[in-house]
């Protein structure tokens, strides 16, 4: 009985240790698994940031299509004119120089890639160090893409301009937005004004906190979205209706006069052009 015991608790205790070196096993390859398809897709990351600091890399092309453009103008005797496409050229030019910078600086960067693989690859280094840095707010590496993709897209509008079936309509477009600045001046005044007084009426409701959210609160109302029932915390119910009568007020003062009076300026812009939408291509090509 004894040798019989011992015989079984031997068992037990391989049987155990067979069970518990099978899961180890399994775990360690789930971990394996898991590390290799994180490094995939940490590698086709960084291809794709790769490739597209490549096709970024005609932005190099800018100033110099600029400077050889003021070269001709001094030997041809010509006026050399800077136009807002050049000063958008070199925006862009300067985001790319510092993509180039941050992509040096990352690939060689002092971290250890996530443990992938010993020694770190370069790939790991580089996007460990990018959300280390997007993470701690040190450089926001998505930022400057979105930028990048920004110009680069608003730059293939300005190429349109060149066309005879865009480009007129992209310049009017833009005399409308210089129109539109002075708009905006009296739109900016009027809802500072209001805030102001949202602020000093009902500034124990937290759409009035400061200035910034009630205007955020009050540029939301004037494009439809806006709520009546903020004011229902304002207090006594004098409070509360004239706060409803406030908003009313600076609904009918926004959605009324201010986006009637757009719409009036938008129309008289593309009446004065329109009829001259051809010497206005003419211009924009000369």
């Amino acid at each position: 009985m004894e040798n019989g015991g011992t015989l079984g608790a031997k068992r037990v205790g391989f049987n155990y240790c067979f069970c518990l070196r099978i899961f180890t096993e399994e775990e360690l390859q789930e971990i394996e698994d898991t590390k290799a398809h994180l490094a995939y897709e940490i590698h086709l990351s960084w291809l794709e940031l790769e490739e597209a600091m490549v096709i970024a890399m005609v932005s190099v092309a800018f100033p110099f299509q600029l400077l050889a453009s003021y070269i001709f103008s001094r030997f041809t005797n010509r006026n050399f004119q800077i136009r807002a496409t050049s000063f958008f050229d070199m925006f862009i030019f300067a985001v790319v120089l510092v993509w180039f910078e941050k992509f040096e600086e990352y690939m060689y960067a002092e971290n250890m890639g996530f443990g992938l693989t010993v020694p770190p690859a370069q790939e790991h280094i580089f996007m460990q160090q990018l959300l280390e840095d997007n993470r701690t707010g040190d450089f926001h590496f998505d930022w400057l893409l979105a930028a990048c993709a920004f110009g680069f897209w608003l730059r293939m509008l300005f190429m349109l301009v060149l066309t005879n079936t865009f480009g007129p309509l992209i310049i009017i477009t833009i005399r409308m937005m210089k129109d539109m600045s002075v708009f905006f001046v009296l739109f900016l005044i009027e809802l500072v004004a209001f805030a102001c007084v949202g602020i000093l009426s009902f500034g124990n409701l937290k759409e009035y906190d400061n200035l910034a959210v009630a205007l955020v609160m009050f540029f939301e109302s004037s494009l439809g979205q806006f709520d009546m029932k903020i004011y229902d915390n304002a207090g006594s119910d004098a409070k509360r209706w004239f706060g409803v009568v406030f908003h009313i007020t600076v609904l009918i003062v926004n959605m009324l006069l201010l986006l009637n009076l757009v719409i009036a300026i938008m129309s008289d812009t593309f009446a004065r052009y329109s009829d001259v939408m051809l010497g206005l291509f003419s211009q924009g090509i000369v």
